[in-house]
């Protein structure tokens, strides 16, 4: 499977929605929580004889976002572009079982960065709180210890709000769920025809829980 990083790339996208002519509304969002991952199954590794295990534990995770206004929608609400980058981070305890030897138990850490294009859905405000739905898609790099990474499509489902403090200064939540596309029993990580994971099924969701601060322009 072909490299594809995608690292610093959000500088590009950022100055192509810079550019947007009539922009009234500029908030960027910084943004730090909690994120989990559906356990993939680790791949053989080019060694039959040795059954592994592994699991999967939460992780922190820190995120960026841009929302620039588009303008008003059906609910008198506003509607934002929204580009979003994000990392998470987990620990992966692995346990080897060999067929010929003692077992052996390690950790190893997964990276994940998600570099994300979309928009959200503002509904009117009532009061200082201010809910939304996003939806994103992007390219997503995931990155082992053994500094192999590979990328891949995503995208996300999400929602949350903003509380209003002052005109320029809120507080942020925001759930979401990101969804790797895969092809069935993908493998990744390899080099030299030997890979560290397999991942089973079409998507590999990793659900994140955010909360942070947003400057209003």
């Amino acid at each position: 499977m072909s490299k594809m990083p995608i690292k610093h790339r959000w500088l590009c996208a950022l100055l192509l929605l810079a550019c947007r002519v009539g922009a009234e509304q500029y908030q960027i969002s910084v943004l730090g929580g909690i994120s989990a991952s559906r356990e993939p199954q680790i791949g053989d590794d080019g060694a039959p004889t040795q059954q592994i295990d592994l699991a999967v534990g939460s992780g922190d995770s820190v995120a960026a976002i841009v929302n620039i206004e588009s303008g008003m929608n059906s609910d008198n609400g506003r509607n934002y572009y929204e580009f979003l980058i994000a990392r998470s981070r987990f620990d992966v305890d692995v346990r080897s079982r060999p067929a010929d030897g003692p077992d052996a138990q390690y950790r190893v850490q997964l990276e994940a960065l998600h570099v994300h294009l979309g928009g959200t859905y503002g509904w009117r405000a009532q009061s200082a709180f201010r809910p939304y739905f996003a939806l994103t898609a992007g390219l997503s790099e995931y990155r082992g210890d053994n500094d192999l990474s590979d990328s891949f499509f995503s995208f996300s489902v999400g929602g949350g709000g903003k509380l209003l403090l002052t005109d320029t200064l809120a507080l942020r939540f925001d759930a979401r769920a990101f969804a790797v596309l895969l092809e069935d029993d993908t493998r990744i990580f390899c080099r030299n025809n030997v890979c560290s994971i397999t991942v089973a099924g079409d998507l590999w969701l990793q659900p994140q829980v955010s909360l942070g601060v947003f400057l209003n322009f």
